[in-house]
């Protein structure tokens, strides 16, 4: 076969992926359009009406935290909700819920690593807070001082993820301090799975309704171009079958182990001198 056929076979198969993806990407299209962005809307929609009737009703539901530090984080009244517009270019969508504490709580690190440690601690998981330190007449350290402003904020993003056709969520300080990664079939989201989801987010019941959809960190960006992709990809393997092979690793000669020496001539000992053996 000539280059000029190689090339000619290259670029058929180049022209068979891109027919094969451009099949599949309109596929991922299609069902963007029809099933996670409608899916999207009507949370939104739901999410709206639910966090209306909330802050008219105020219901009374208080929740409490465990904070690295200080402990027992008590009587937290989860009572204002506020609802994120719908973002038209990242087809995504925020609840955020205010849990306020009664008073203010105040307490002390005596080291200043976990100290610092303790600000990061705070700034990862959105807690207000303030603080200072303590030192001596050197300015040596003693100890800091921390203050929680009696909030904890909890925030649901509901984001369309065009790759897995889904519906992805980002719980944030919910069921505890922290973030929880989700990814919901569009077809999972029914009117009584809304319902049940609103029900969780109030604490009217403790159905782990999110569970079966949980998963690790998987933020990223939804790149809603086809053709973009599909070039990446073929790209990166025609790269791959053009690079040169790692060369064998050379050969050595198997190790031939060193003889061991003769064995020396035992001495006769005191007996066998005695009786004539040698």
């Amino acid at each position: 076969m000539g280059y000029l056929d190689q090339l000619k076979q290259q670029a058929a198969q180049v022209k068979a992926k891109e027919m094969a993806e451009g099949r599949n990407e309109e596929q991922l299209q299609d069902k963007f359009d029809h099933a996670v962005l409608p899916t999207m809307h009507k949370l939104h929609q739901y999410m709206h009406e639910m966090t209306q009737q909330l802050n008219y009703i105020k219901p009374d539901t208080t929740v409490s935290y465990e904070v690295e530090g200080y402990g027992t984080f008590r009587d937290l009244a989860q009572n204002e909700y506020i609802l994120g517009s719908y973002d038209k270019e990242k087809h995504s969508f925020f609840v955020r819920i205010f849990c306020h504490a009664p008073h203010k709580v105040r307490f002390d690190i005596p080291n200043q690593t976990q100290a610092e440690k303790q600000k990061e601690y705070l700034w990862k998981n959105n807690i207000p807070f303030k603080w200072g330190q303590t030192t001596d007449k050197r300015q040596r350290f003693i100890k800091a001082v921390f203050e929680l402003k009696g909030e904890i904020i909890i925030e649901f993003t509901f984001s369309a993820d065009y790759d897995r056709s889904a519906i992805k969520l980002n719980a944030r300080n919910f069921a505890e301090l922290g973030q929880k990664d989700y990814i919901i079939p569009p077809e999972k989201v029914t009117d009584e799975f809304l319902d049940k989801l609103a029900m969780y987010i109030t604490r009217a019941t403790t159905e782990a309704i999110l569970k079966p959809y949980e998963v690790g960190s998987i933020w990223g960006t939804i790149n809603n171009d086809p053709k973009e992709k599909l070039r990446r990809k073929i790209l990166e393997e025609q790269q791959a079958s053009t690079s040169p092979a790692a060369p064998p690793p050379p050969k050595t000669a198997p190790k031939v182990p060193p003889k061991k020496p003769a064995p020396k001539p035992k001495k006769p000992g005191l007996l066998g001198s005695l009786f004539g053996k040698k």
